[in-house]
């Protein structure tokens, strides 16, 4: 569910500009699905703790961390791209 996960109305056409305009007016953005959403239940549930699980259990519980981490690392890209797309706009105002 977690690496699958598909926003709700992702095949509606127009979708894509409308998730960049509710990403960019911080909405909802990978950081939030990661630090909001995703973080606090695998957290809760203790998925990355869980220990003595077969082979099968193991691959899933390393791709989970796997995936997360490269979610992370994907959320502090746009992070960073939002902050320079506001520290433009903020320069544009002032000036």
């Amino acid at each position: 569910v977690v690496v699958n996960f598909r926003m709700p109305g992702h095949g509606i056409p127009g979708f894509e500009r409308a998730a960049a305009q509710m990403a960019i007016g911080e909405v909802y953005n990978m950081r939030i699905h990661h630090d909001d959403v995703l973080e606090p239940v695998l957290r809760f549930l203790k998925i990355m703790e869980i220990d003595g699980l077969g082979p099968e259990g193991q691959k899933a519980q390393e791709e989970l961390g796997l995936f997360m981490g490269g979610l992370n690392a994907e959320a502090l890209k746009f992070d960073e791209k939002l902050a320079a797309r506001k520290a433009r706009m903020a320069a544009r105002a002032a000036g």
